[in-house]
């Protein structure tokens, strides 16, 4: 028998949505980055979307937003605004977030 192959983008990591999400979260908040969180917990794949800003120095939200989503398989995709995306994702793969 044959077994069944996913494409996903090749980018994988071990950590469960919820998890992963988290640690995301909390990391972007050592470095001052605002998140949102959307849970579709029902949907395929339970996506966790982040959607994430750059803070003023008064702790306000500015600029475009950069929006991770993260997978139960281990994918995830970024979207939004690309210096916003270039802003949050340097930490993140700093922090081992992202591997």
């Amino acid at each position: 028998t044959r077994s069944a192959v996913t494409r996903t983008s090749g980018k994988t990591s071990r950590r469960n949505a919820p998890v992963w999400a988290a640690e995301i979260m909390a990391t972007c908040e050592e470095y001052d980055i605002s998140t949102q969180l959307d849970a579709r917990v029902k949907q395929a794949g339970r996506p966790h979307i982040i959607r994430m800003r750059e803070r003023d120095d008064q702790g306000a939200a500015q600029g475009g937003t950069a929006v991770l989503t993260v997978y139960d398989s281990g994918s995830w995709v970024w979207g939004g605004d690309a210096d916003a995306v270039a802003y949050a994702r340097e930490p993140l793969q700093a922090a081992g977030c992202l591997t």
